[in-house]
C-alpha cells in the first residue's frame, strides 16, 4: 500500500506568516534605520547651514562696524565730548555699539598716531544675538598725506654746482624728539625727494643727495627707464647708488580749502602771530615771526607769496604748526630766496604745500619741514633742505578710504 504523507494545510500556512512577518520586520529595521539616518544627516545639515547662516550674520555686523567707523572718519560726525585735534577729527581711541535687529557690533577707532588724523586702525567685533556667535574684522582707514615726500617738485628739481651738507643741522630728523634739529639727530636716508618731472644735477650733487635722501620716486612714467632717465639725467642718480622708483600715475594737487580772513596789514606776516587760519592775497614773510601762544597757523596766499631777506620763521617751532598754502601758478608773481649776505638767509619751519610757487634763487632758502612746489631751480652750493619726518602724516587730503581688510581671531590684531 502506497506511503502516503499527509500536509497540515493550517501548519504550511503559519510557516509561510512566519517568514512574511520576518521579512516585514527585517524591512521595517530597514527602513527605520535609513530614516533615522536621513534625519539625523538633515539635522546635522540644518545644524551646520544655521551655524553657517549665524557665523555669516555676525560677520556682517562686524563689517557693519567698519561701515560705521568709515562713515564717522569721512565725514567727521562725531557724539558731542569726543576727544578731537584742530581740524574737527578723532585724535584718541573711540568705541561706539550698535545694537540692530537681532545682532550688534562693538566697534573701536584708534588713531595710528594720536599727532595727525591720517591712518586709523579699527576693530569690530559683530555678534548675532540669537546663537551669541561672534567674529570680529580689522582694517585700516586712512586718508592721502600731502607730503608723502618731504620734497615734492611738480615739474623740476635742478640744483647747480657742488653741493654740501650742512654742519649745523640734520638733514632729515624728527621734530618730536629733536625739534631743534641738530646735527647730532640726523636719520637714515628718509626716501623724502619726488617728482612728476625731472630731476636735474652734477655727479656730485646727485651722489650728495643719494647719501642725504636715499630714494627717489618719479612719478607719471610708464615705464621703469622713463624714471631712471629722467633722475640725473641719464641714469645717474642709478649710477650713484640711488634708489630710482617709477609710478605710472603722477601726483595729483589736492589743496586743502581756503580759511579765514586777513589781518595782516599789506599782506606783511612778522612778529608774533596768533593760531587761527588766514587767507590773504598777498602774503609777504619778514623779519622773525613766532606763533604766540602756541598752535598752529594756517595761511593761504591767493596771488602772491614772498619772503625779504632776513626772515627767520617758527625757529625750533614743530613745522606741523605753520603751514603755508599757495594754489596758482603766476609767473614773477612769487619769491622765497635768500640774500646774498648772511643777515639775508631765509629759514622757515614750516610745511610749504605751495604748488603755484616756482623756487628759482641764486641763493635758496634753508627750510625745515616738508615741501610740495611747483619747480625748484637754484644756483650755488647751498641747498638746504631738512626733513622733518613727522611732516609725513601731518596733513592729509581728508578723504579716508579702507586700505586693508582682515578676519581675525575675537581680542587679536593680526
Amino acid at each position: 500500500m502506497p506511503n502516503f504523507r499527509i500536509i497540515n494545510p493550517g501548519r504550511a500556512r503559519q510557516a509561510d506568516e512566519h517568514g512574511s512577518v520576518v521579512v516585514v520586520v527585517v524591512i521595517i529595521v530597514t527602513l527605520s534605520v535609513a530614516l533615522a539616518t536621513l534625519l539625523a544627516t538633515v539635522q546635522s545639515n540644518l545644524r551646520a547651514s544655521r551655524t553657517d547662516q549665524d557665523r555669516t550674520a555676525a560677520f556682517q555686523r562686524a563689517n557693519g562696524g567698519i561701515d560705521q567707523a568709515l562713515y564717522r572718519l569721512d565725514r567727521r560726525s562725531w557724539p558731542v565730548g569726543t576727544s578731537l585735534d584742530a581740524d574737527n577729527q578723532l585724535n584718541q581711541v573711540f568705541t561706539e555699539t550698535v545694537v540692530s535687529g537681532a545682532g550688534s557690533f562693538a566697534v573701536t577707532i584708534t588713531p595710528d598716531s594720536p599727532l595727525n588724523s591720517t591712518s586709523y586702525t579699527v576693530t569690530s567685533v559683530g555678534t548675532d544675538e540669537g546663537s551669541g556667535r561672534r567674529r570680529q574684522a580689522v582694517a585700516t582707514i586712512a586718508a592721502r598725506p600731502l607730503f608723502s615726500e618731504g620734497f615734492f617738485m611738480l615739474e623740476k628739481f635742478e640744483s647747480r654746482g657742488t653741493q654740501t651738507k650742512d654742519p649745523e643741522f640734520a638733514d632729515a630728523y624728527n621734530s618730536i624728539v629733536c625739534p631743534r634739529a641738530e646735527d647730532s639727530c640726523e636719520l637714515t636716508p628718509t626716501g623724502a625727494v619726488g617728482t612728476n618731472g625731472i630731476i636735474r644735477g652734477s655727479a656730485s650733487t646727485i651722489e650728495t643727495w643719494v647719501e642725504t635722501f636715499g630714494r627717489f620716486n618719479m612719478y607719471g612714467r610708464p615705464r621703469q627707464s622713463d624714471a631712471d632717465r629722467d633722475c640725473g639725467p641719464d641714469g645717474v642718480c642709478t649710477a650713484k647708488g640711488g634708489d630710482v622708483r617709477g609710478y605710472s600715475d603722477s601726483v595729483l594737487v589736492e589743496m586743502p580749502p581756503a580759511s579765514g580772513s586777513c589781518p595782516f596789514v599789506g599782506g606783511i606776516v612778522s612778529g608774533a602771530i596768533p593760531p587761527g587760519d588766514y587767507t590773504c592775497s598777498v602774503v609777504d614773510l619778514r623779519g622773525t615771526i613766532t606763533i604766540n601762544p602756541p598752535g598752529r597757523v594756517r595761511i593761504w596766499a591767493t596771488e602772491q607769496i614772498s619772503a625779504q631777506g632776513g626772515v627767520v620763521a617758527n625757529r625750533f617751532g614743530s613745522p606741523s604748526n605753520l603751514q603755508i598754502y599757495f594754489g596758482a601758478v603766476r609767473p614773477n608773481s612769487s619769491a622765497i630766496c635768500s640774500g646774498s649776505n648772511p643777515e639775508d638767509k631765509v629759514e622757515i619751519w614750516a610745511l610749504l604745500y605751495t604748488p603755484g610757487l616756482n623756487f628759482s634763487c641764486q641763493k635758496p632758502p634753508a627750510i625745515f619741514g616738508a615741501v610740495f612746489a611747483n619747480i625748484w631751480d637754484s644756483e650755488g652750493n647751498e641747498f638746504r633742505f631738512h626733513h622733518d619726518v613727522n611732516a609725513t602724516t601731518a596733513v592729509n587730503n581728508g578723504k579716508y578710504r579702507i586700505l586693508d581688510w582682515r578676519e581675525c581671531p575675537v581680542g587679536q590684531i593680526c
